[in-house]
């Protein structure tokens, strides 16, 4: 995988279930994988939640042309 990547895959396996994923965060990508929509909303979810909460304030210094790390 390339370096700074976020990949978001589906076809991960079945036992995961309709929500399940798994995510891999490394130095120098992120790798989202599940075997439903569902689970790929649930793990993004999740990857926002390891961001500072500023990134989402319009306002916020974080959001302006920083380099964020999870």
């Amino acid at each position: 995988m390339a370096r700074g990547v976020i990949a978001l895959r589906l076809g991960g396996a079945q036992d995961l279930g309709d929500e399940g994923y798994e995510l891999t965060i490394t130095a120098d990508s992120v790798r989202l994988v599940a075997a439903r929509p569902a689970g790929l909303f649930r793990g993004m979810q999740t990857l926002r939640q390891l961001l500072p909460a500023g990134i989402e304030a319009e306002q916020s210094e974080l959001s302006r042309g920083r380099v964020w790390s999870v």
